[in-house]
């Protein structure tokens, strides 16, 4: 009896300890994500970029969509979190059959310390609206430097070419956007139709300053690995790059720094760094963006 009541206190023990602690690294988690939107909100004011100068709702509207864009970034940081075991362990999709005349491949490539199942929301969703070939990859090691990974998506085209794959579309989430312009740039590879960045600091970000690795300091404004790029695009003018960027991006600083020089690019509403990736409507523009000529 003895042996079962202390089994029982244990357990009701290690139970609360452990709910405490999980709670207690959500709040941390929360906190973290209020302080990196009021730190970006503080230097777009500063900078005459700021959704506050421009809100067209009344006060109290206006408010509760701030309130409830905070919540939903925070929420989408949790799902990017669940997801990394996803992005560890492969799910194979249901293979199309090839053409080689007619196929075109869209890749999508996540950004700074996440892994592939990250995106596996947008993969699948893509799918759902019609993109049948959607593929993914994992960045790894994490803390190397963005010229290495686009070595790495290198590979991934390369074996998509030999699968019969002849032009393709990149899609890239924050650093990753980084990466697929380096790769379409620096190797000049016309079978690059379009490159389309989400939240990617094409011309760097404050928060890059405490960021670990070699990716985290090249993604430092006015950093040797930014001028190079930007010198690449003057010899690669007509690559077309598509930029998706908000005023409210709590980790790209100032936001301005998400779009890229003579890019096309569109400003996506009360919507934080990670959110668009998990929406239905935002894969419905993605998909429309594929799809158009």
């Amino acid at each position: 009896m003895k042996i079962a009541y202390f089994s029982k206190q244990f357990i009701e023990w290690f139970i609360f300890f452990k709910l405490k602690y999980f709670f207690l690294i959500l709040a941390v988690m929360f906190l973290w994500s209020l302080f990196t939107f009021l730190v970006a909100q503080a230097v777009n004011y500063h900078k005459g970029n700021s959704i506050w100068k421009e809100k067209n709702d009344d006060i109290t509207v206006f408010i509760f969509k701030i309130i409830a864009t905070i919540i939903a970034e925070y929420l989408s940081i949790l799902i990017a979190i669940i997801l990394i075991p996803a992005g560890i362990f492969r799910i194979k999709a249901k293979k199309d059959v090839a053409y080689p005349s007619q196929r075109s491949a869209v890749l999508l490539i996540h950004g700074y310390l996440h892994n592939r199942g990250m995106l596996l929301p947008l993969k699948f969703l893509l799918r759902k609206y019609g993109i049948k070939d959607v593929y993914d990859l994992n960045l790894s090691p994490p803390f190397s430097s963005i010229i290495d990974f686009s070595q790495k998506l290198s590979e991934k085209i390369k074996k998509l070419k030999k699968e019969g794959y002849n032009s393709f579309i990149l899609i890239g989430h924050s650093m990753g956007g980084l990466v697929a312009l380096y790769y379409a740039l620096s190797r000049k590879d016309l079978d690059i139709k379009k490159v389309i960045t989400i939240g990617t600091p094409h011309k760097g970000t404050l928060f890059a300053k405490i960021a670990l690795g070699k990716c985290g300091r090249e993604m430092v404004p006015e950093s040797g690995f930014l001028k190079e790029l930007d010198s690449l695009r003057k010899e690669m003018p007509d690559l077309k790059i598509i930029c998706f960027w908000s005023k409210l991006d709590n980790m790209i600083i100032p936001s301005g720094n998400a779009v890229a020089e003579n890019s096309e690019s569109y400003s996506l509403n009360y919507s934080g760094h990670i959110t668009p990736v998990y929406s239905k409507a935002f894969a419905k523009r993605i998909v429309e963006i594929i799809q158009e000529k």
